[in-house]
């Protein structure tokens, strides 16, 4: 046994209520997770975790070896810093077109580590975490507390005076446009999951439109021309509207976010560090 992987092992899962987060933490799958735990309690003689169905808790002796088991990682972690042995690059996967301000700032911000970025879209991002390729990535996810959180909505050309939120129903052309193509909401790749396609695709079917009246979009340009030329709308933020120089309002009828969570492998960042990141995260992704 790996005394101190087992001892790390049990500190993420300790600290984090949770064998799956304490895993994701310590950058390993679930089962070895377990496996360390296991191991480390039949060493001892003692039971250092309790567990039920729904929840993972700390047992009275766990609580006295915790502490331990904190100051022993640390110190191997720091025995192994000494050694000056060459520390790999810090990678950090997150969307497309981030504002470099703000990522110099998280650059900053971990003057311990050789950050490195990876802009990619959403199914690459999640490729790059699963593989080991990113240490650190925004991974997109349901909204939920400790999530980044941006609100959704529709970037036009030409928005109707004085709304404050755009109706779905106004896509449908009167009778003397009948001739001309529909009008067509632009869903970008990175909104193409289930807790921002559905309840939208529930909502064009609900005003009577085309099920061809929502469309995934390749990319975010050629969605914007749409825009410009066929008076066509585009999902996103507030700040993707405005970089374009477009309108942006609220979908009337529906609550929309893009959401992601960061995931981080392992305790290559101290919780210092990881708060820090998120909220750096944060403004990149939010400019």
């Amino acid at each position: 046994m790996d005394v101190v992987e087992a001892l790390r092992a049990f500190r993420a899962v300790a600290l984090t209520g949770s064998f799956t987060r304490g895993a994701e933490r310590c950058g390993v799958p679930q089962p070895v997770v377990s496996r360390r735990v296991a191991a480390l309690e039949r060493v001892l003689g003692v039971e250092l975790l309790e567990r039920t169905s729904r929840s993972v808790t700390i047992t009275e002796v766990g609580r006295r070896v915790l502490p331990h088991a904190e100051e022993l990682v640390a110190q191997w972690d720091q025995v192994v810093a000494l050694t000056g042995s060459q520390q790999p690059p810090l990678v950090v996967a997150l969307p497309l077109d981030p504002d470099p301000r703000a990522l110099a700032t998280i650059s900053q911000g971990l003057p311990d580590h050789d950050v490195r970025f990876l802009e990619a879209g959403r199914e690459e991002r999640q490729r790059a975490w699963q593989s080991g390729r990113a240490d650190v990535a925004l991974l997109a996810a349901p909204p939920e507390p400790g999530t980044i959180d941006q609100p959704l909505g529709v970037a036009l050309a030409d928005p109707p005076p004085g709304a404050g939120s755009f109706s779905l129903a106004w896509l449908r052309r009167p009778v003397r446009e009948r001739d001309r193509p529909p009008r067509v909401v632009h869903l970008q790749p990175e909104d193409d999951v289930a807790h921002v396609r559905d309840p939208l695709q529930r909502l064009v079917h609900a005003h009577g439109l085309r099920t061809d009246q929502l469309l995934l979009t390749p990319g975010r340009t050629d969605a914007m021309v749409r825009v410009h030329e066929r008076g066509d709308l585009l999902l996103c933020t507030r700040s993707e509207a405005d970089a374009a120089g477009l309108a942006w309002l609220p979908v009337r009828g529906v609550v929309l976010v893009r959401a992601h969570r960061v995931a981080h492998r392992g305790d290559l960042v101290s919780d210092v560090e990881l708060d820090r990141l998120r909220r750096r995260l944060a403004r990149a992704v939010s400019a």
